[in-house]
């Protein structure tokens, strides 16, 4: 027979701080959150291609950041084939969440009207 003995805690091990971990660096306020389990795509990097690719326009990049950060906070809910599905279109032109929202929007209603 198994005599399990009761587990007492004292005050010290309820208060006990638990080993440091590493920390991320905190991102900066113009990143957006990116939704749980979808990409983080980095919006200056792609916004300056976009822009470079129009000619070096400060105004299309400047736009280009704002839809962008738009998108990043607007993902629509989608199960993980088609948020997967999008997400490697979305890194296929250089990781725009525009792309990838839209690609979701799309998805999800192709896949309603089959």
């Amino acid at each position: 027979m198994i005599v399990k003995q009761p587990v007492q805690l004292t005050q010290e091990a309820l208060t006990e701080t638990p080993a440091a971990t590493p920390t991320e660096p905190a991102p900066k306020p113009s990143d957006p959150q990116p939704v749980a389990s979808g990409p983080t795509f980095n919006i200056e990097s792609y916004c300056a291609k976009v822009a470079e690719a129009a000619g070096g326009s400060y105004m299309i990049e400047k736009s280009c950041r704002e839809m962008e950060r738009d998108a990043a906070t607007n993902i629509p809910e989608a199960p993980q084939r088609v948020r997967s599905y999008c997400e490697r279109v979305g890194d296929a032109v250089g990781g725009s969440y525009q792309i990838y929202a839209t690609c979701i929007e799309q998805e999800l209603g192709a896949a309603a009207d089959l």
